[in-house]
């Protein structure tokens, strides 16, 4: 059955930025309504850096995923980003080591990565990965990074004092592209704990979602929409050049409505201890970065409540459908590891060492202890495998355990 998206989710209280998801909607002869609007909060949420700061010292910098199956028509929002690549916003490509996007900060310290090499980042193990995401993380939250970690890898930065290398107020919005499989791969405990996937809106789509635009390509956008990002531009512009990555900018104070504060810190105290934690567990602070940016197209210094319970809702309602996409995978390939442990079994007469069992499900199925543990616990508590006793023999003191399939007796 369809999902019914909200409508009020499909769109923005802020005109202007509307605006810009009317124009991303008509530039590709098919949409995706969803992803057209978080594309622009991520946008909005560049152009608004290194300008503006959050009450609780957040910045405006926006991470966004588009999660769709292949050949979906992802890329139309990358398309439809490449027109402004003249008015000098930092839109960069391919920046996906740490060494990579530490220089990139260096040139200019607010930058957007609009890249489908970010999804395939995620869930990998590698050094190189690792120390990216880590790099990710840290600009998320931090108001200055430090070249230290990042020493020796400068990739042609002119050289100059450690010292020099000290980015102030770091801004960066992401859009990320990927499937739901290389999704998954991401959402194992490792890369949940460490809080790289959580620091992303996650906005997915299926094929029956897709719009048919039934209006001119790719029209002008708006003379509103051509000011707003021109004026945007020219900030981006002149903070372009050798030092501007050590000055600290001018920012202006966000601030939210009587109550709201108090109340946001309630319901992160309520979603920290949910069932739903793993993955909502940084769905206010996410919320509190979409609302300031939304009320600064809005021309506001104040953050009106509505804008603020509207962007709640907004990450709420995609956070809580990754996990239903996540739970529809891991169950699905839980059920295939089932079936391939199984015909191993089937297809070994004598049955396996405990040993090679171990070495089976690390080499092959590639599952960490607890979940080849429960997978032997269902199969056991099904009565389809058993364990037996191998005696020692003379050229061996040990006994052994052997893990044997029994489904097809128990069927007789």
């Amino acid at each position: 059955m369809k999902r019914i998206i909200p409508p009020h989710l499909l769109t923005t209280p802020s005109p202007l930025i509307n605006n810009f998801v009317d124009y991303l909607n008509r530039s590709s002869s098919e949409y995706i309504p969803q992803y057209s609007v978080q594309t622009a909060l991520s946008f909005f949420g560049h152009l608004y850096g290194r300008q503006y700061i959050g009450e609780t010292g957040l910045s405006t910098g926006c991470y966004s995923m588009l999660v769709g199956q292949s050949g979906i028509g992802k890329n139309y929002c990358k398309d439809g980003l490449s027109m402004f690549d003249e008015l000098h916003t930092n839109i960069i490509g391919g920046a996906t080591s740490d060494s990579g996007l530490f220089t990139a900060f260096v040139r200019n310290p607010n930058l957007m990565i609009v890249s489908d090499e970010i999804g395939d980042k995620i869930g990998k193990n590698d050094d190189l990965a690792k120390s990216f995401w880590r790099l990710i993380r840290e600009v998320f939250n931090t108001r200055k990074l430090t070249e230290e970690a990042y020493a020796g890898r400068r990739n042609g930065i002119i050289e100059e004092k450690k010292e020099d290398y000290n980015i102030i107020s770091p801004c960066l919005s992401i859009i990320g592209i990927t499937t739901p499989k290389q999704l998954s791969l991401g959402l194992s405990d490792s890369d949940v704990e460490s809080g790289t996937i959580n620091r992303f809106c996650i906005v997915n789509a299926f094929v029956d979602e897709i719009m048919d635009n039934e209006h001119e390509l790719r029209p002008e956008p708006t003379d509103e929409l051509k000011s707003a990002i021109l004026d945007s531009g020219s900030r981006l512009e002149n903070e372009k050049g050798q030092k501007s990555y050590a000055s600290k900018p001018e920012l202006k104070l966000i601030k939210f409505s009587s109550g709201d504060k108090v109340r946001m810190n309630r319901k992160r105290r309520e979603l920290l201890i949910s069932k739903n934690s793993i993955y909502t567990v940084r769905s206010v602070e996410k919320a509190m970065r979409i609302a300031m940016l939304v009320t600064i197209s809005m021309k506001l210094e104040i953050i009106p409540t509505e804008v603020l319970d509207w962007a709640l809702e907004y990450e709420l309602y995609h956070a809580y459908n990754i996990k239903k996409i996540s739970n529809s995978i891991n169950q699905t390939k839980y059920a295939e590891d089932i079936e391939k442990l199984v015909q191993k079994l089937k297809g070994s007469k004598n049955g396996l060492e405990k040993w090679k069992v171990n070495k089976y499900f690390r080499e092959v199925l590639g599952l960490e202890t607890y979940k080849r543990d429960s997978i032997l616990v269902d199969l056991e508590e099904d009565k389809l495998i058993e364990w037996f006793d191998q005696a020692a023999n003379k050229n061996n003191g040990k006994s052994k355990k052997i893990l044997f399939y029994v489904g097809d007796k128990r069927k007789h």
